[in-house]
């Protein structure tokens, strides 16, 4: 008699989701459906902050996940970066995700429109500006604040390399990837920039925030910006990051007058990239520092490292709720100091 080939029981993923919508769309594709820009044939590179969204949502679920067009007709988690604005069809749950008005579907009172034939499910957005957008479109939005980014010490602590009592590199310099003449990991910058000259002479390195498309071109980006003594940028996770990695950091930018600058919040926060107040007024900061620098003049590195060294004030804040609101219930305890990381945490991604 043929004995009858014994089936694998289906696994148990009843408590990786609190939201039945959710919880059925992940029990069926053994995985959780993400929308993020990931790479392509047009850019075969993977952005740092993009990234950001696979990494953690893995970190805290140990599930893989299922890449997610942006305009589908199906359920997906939208996470980090300005991406709310932009997703349209089926249903968004939405986790400290940034909406960005001027770039959205707009009424002719300047105010972004939900678009027809989608829900939007707000767990958490990045800032108040993220929120005030949606009530202003009349959508339901709790004033629950945070980028996931901010996290990422828990999944990978800054450790340096054996043998080195500080990082190597005296400033990093983040450019927004619209500063780069290709998306490239090598750090071409667009003609006219002249503040990015130079630097390598007198110990800054310009990081570029695209990588190759795997763990290892990831890892190898963090190790880059975790080498470095102090961070100036105009990359906004590479502003956050810099922060929740306690590395001494500075805004910079081309509209302020040249020098540092230390913005009160929020009394200024129109000074600043709208990304960064966002963030920065969801999370209850004082000030930021700022340095500025025309973007046709060259930078007097010294004098940006002694603003730095002279102006940063560390800063942490409470994301409690941030994690509370994840609307996968994660595989791990999210408010230990360390996530471990499963073996393959690395066959779980999608770049």
């Amino acid at each position: 008699m043929t004995a009858t080939p014994e089936v694998a029981p289906a696994p148990d993923l009843s408590h990786y989701s609190d939201y039945a919508d959710l919880a059925a769309e992940i029990h069926r594709l053994k995985a959780v459906p993400l929308a993020w820009v990931r790479s392509s044939l047009k850019v075969p590179f993977a952005n740092f902050g993009d990234a950001l969204s696979p990494v953690v949502a893995t970190a805290l679920s140990r599930l893989p996940v299922a890449h997610r067009a942006f305009d589908g007709r199906n359920l997906r988690l939208a996470a980090v970066g300005t991406i709310g604005q932009n997703q349209r069809n089926g249903t968004v749950h939405v986790w400290g995700t940034g909406f960005d008005a001027a770039h959205g579907r707009m009424a002719e009172s300047g105010r972004y429109v939900a678009p027809p034939d989608t829900q939007f499910v707000i767990h958490a957005v990045r800032g108040p500006n993220s929120r005030r957008t949606l009530l202003q479109a009349g959508l339901h939005a709790p004033a629950v604040y945070g980028d996931p980014g901010w996290v990422l010490p828990r999944i990978f602590p800054r450790i340096l390399p054996q043998g080195e009592a500080t990082p190597g590199t005296e400033l990093g310099v983040i450019p927004h990837i619209s500063e780069l003449a290709t998306p490239q990991p090598e750090p071409l910058m667009r003609v006219g920039l002249a503040r990015y000259e130079g630097g390598t002479e007198e110990g800054v390195r310009i990081i570029p925030t695209y990588h190759e498309p795997s763990m290892a071109g990831f890892r190898g980006k963090l190790d880059e910006i975790l080498g470095c003594r102090r961070i100036a940028s105009t990359s906004f996770h590479g502003l956050i990051l810099a922060d929740a990695y306690g590395i001494p950091c500075a805004l910079l930018s081309g509209s302020l007058p040249p020098g540092p600058h230390i913005i009160p919040l929020p009394e200024s926060a129109g000074l600043l990239d709208h990304r960064v107040a966002d963030f920065y007024l969801g999370t209850g900061r004082r000030n930021l520092l700022v340095y500025g620098q025309p973007t046709g003049q060259p930078t007097d590195w010294a004098a940006l490292i002694r603003a730095i060294d002279r102006h940063y004030q560390p800063f942490a804040h409470d994301h409690a709720a941030l994690l509370e609101a994840f609307p996968v219930r994660p595989a791990i305890d999210p408010t230990a100091a360390r996530w471990p990381l499963p073996a393959d945490f690395e066959q779980l991604l999608r770049w």
